[in-house]
């Protein structure tokens, strides 16, 4: 399948060969050993073009995939043998101080061998973790009295979670709104207001439950261009309305010239969590010490 893929990338068999460090007949023979099992003609040769026959293009896909399909079977083997360790995190995460903390302080006290972070949208991590294409995942999610736990991807499948870090939800106001001078904002302060939330880039959950904490507070929620955490708090600033801070993002105050300050909700806040999840069964020794220093830490 490899040699078939690399005559059909180079349209020659002589690159191919060369890219593959064989002979140009050794890499005929394989190609035609492979024709004659499957009962088609791959290519269409000639003395000085090759390309795919109608058979070899069909083919083609079903031929990479299964190529991918066992390079991410032997990384499997070699992760399972070597005590790798792979952690998912959010593509947005390196922007969370205390997800990088973690991470980071892990590596420097273990070694970075065997030790993988790997960055995927958010929703994708559950799966990820139950079809344990990764070990441990570390994710934000919000309290449970803000969201319906049925869209919750945690809900789905039975995985164990620990509450590393919580922080209170606060908005972020403008320095020309009439909320700048609050010390905390109160629900009538919300009452008709727009607000600029956030996208279900953090996940489906957390959205849904801001959209109903802003609702039930009367206030309106709508989505700047680019919506994201980090985001939405600069281009807020910028264009001077306020926006919701989950408080667990650095932000970049050197490309606005504009001010904000974020202020505290009174009472009955939202609360999000940055929690580490796992699946119930075990886990590989170097996969069991990360969980064990993130949650006793």
């Amino acid at each position: 399948m490899r040699a078939f893929l690399a005559v059909a990338e180079a349209q020659s068999f002589t690159r191919a060969a060369e890219e593959l460090n064989m002979s140009q007949p050794a890499l005929s023979a394989k190609i035609k050993e492979l024709e004659r099992r499957l009962g088609f003609d791959l290519l269409k040769r000639s003395k000085r073009h090759v390309e795919l026959s109608p058979g070899g293009r069909s083919f083609l896909a079903h031929a990479r995939r299964m190529v991918l399909e066992t390079e991410w079977m032997h990384q499997k083997i070699r992760d399972i043998r070597t005590n790798a360790v792979r952690i998912g995190v959010p593509y947005y995460s390196s922007n969370i101080p205390a997800r990088t903390r973690l991470t980071d302080d892990f590596i420097a006290n273990h070694g970075a061998d065997g030790i993988e972070i790997i960055g995927m949208s958010h929703d994708r991590l559950y799966r990820a973790l139950a079809f344990e294409d990764i070990d441990l995942a570390l994710v934000l999610e919000p309290e449970e009295h803000w969201f319906d736990s049925a869209i919750s991807p945690a809900a789905e499948t039975d995985l164990r979670g620990h509450i590393i870090e919580s922080r209170e939800l606060q908005l972020s106001v403008p320095e020309s709104g009439d909320l700048y001078g609050e010390t905390v904002i109160r629900a009538a302060d919300l009452e008709g207001r727009s607000v600029a939330s956030i996208s279900r880039v953090h996940g489906v959950a957390l959205s849904e439950g801001l959209a109903r904490f802003l609702n039930a507070h009367g206030a309106t929620q709508y989505k700047l261009p680019e919506s994201n955490a980090v985001s939405t708090l600069r281009l807020a600033r910028r264009l001077q309305v306020p926006a919701i801070n989950l408080g667990w993002f650095t932000e970049d105050t050197e490309t606005c010239g504009s001010h904000s300050r974020t202020v505290p909700f009174e009472d009955e806040g939202i609360r999000t969590h940055f929690v580490i999840r796992r699946r119930s069964d075990s886990l590989r020794p170097l996969a069991e010490t990360f969980w064990t220093e993130a949650t006793s830490g």
